[in-house]
């Protein structure tokens, strides 16, 4: 069952930023560094992501291997397709989800944010599509951007703290766009309210938006 449900903060928004495609390897291995920051706060360490330790991430992921292998080609694919589409194209991400893709960032007009709607719609394997766009003429600031990306650590961190064992941390993915934190994944409702529920705490986060199944 699919739910939606925001969740408003008293906190100024953050000024909109241009977007980039996201790895899913980079991704992968950010995680992998995350939370080895997170175990050990009192002192900093590399961590390294070897091919094991992807291969154990993947096997914890409540998705199929099918359905990762696929949620991936989908965001690989999402950023050509978006160029057919779009003047700024990399204004928008696309994140994937047991090929539910969530669209963040912004947009020239109303007419292209149809037009990137529909253009990742249209890609295989897609079953549905979140898009959380939104309209402006200008690109935003790098400190909206690093502001975003450190909302988004500080969440994962939160939850890999205070949740512990109790959810699984491959389960639900963290999508930061002007403050505001989106959250996709497979998780009981219980899970999802948890997740929600530390993510609200963090400082800066301005609203949450769940998106889980």
């Amino acid at each position: 069952m699919t739910s939606s449900r925001f969740c408003d903060l008293s906190c100024p928004q953050a000024s909109s930023r241009p977007h980039v495609a996201r790895r899913p390897a980079l991704r992968v291995a950010l995680a992998l560094m995350l939370a080895g920051g997170t175990l050990g706060l009192a002192g900093c360490f590399p961590v390294i992501a070897t091919g094991v330790a992807i291969g154990a991430i993947a096997a914890t992921d409540r998705r199929t291997l099918a359905t990762q292998a696929e949620d991936q080609s989908i965001e690989l694919k999402a950023p050509g397709r978006l160029r057919e589409v779009l003047k700024q194209p990399n204004w928008i991400s696309v994140n994937v989800y047991n090929r539910r893709a969530l669209m963040t960032g912004q947009v020239a007009s109303e007419e292209e944010r149809r037009a990137a709607e529909q253009a990742v719609a249209r890609i295989e394997n897609v079953r549905q599509v979140h898009n959380e766009t939104y309209v402006a003429p200008q690109p935003a600031t790098f400190g909206s951007n690093a502001s975003d990306s450190s909302i988004t650590a500080r969440v994962r961190a939160a939850a890999l703290r205070e949740l512990g064992n109790e959810v699984n941390q491959s389960a639900f993915m963290i999508v930061t766009e002007r403050t505001v934190v989106h959250l996709m994944g497979l998780v009981t409702r219980r899970e999802g309210d948890r997740i929600a529920e530390v993510a609200s705490r963090v400082g800066g986060v301005s609203k949450v938006v769940t998106l889980f199944e």
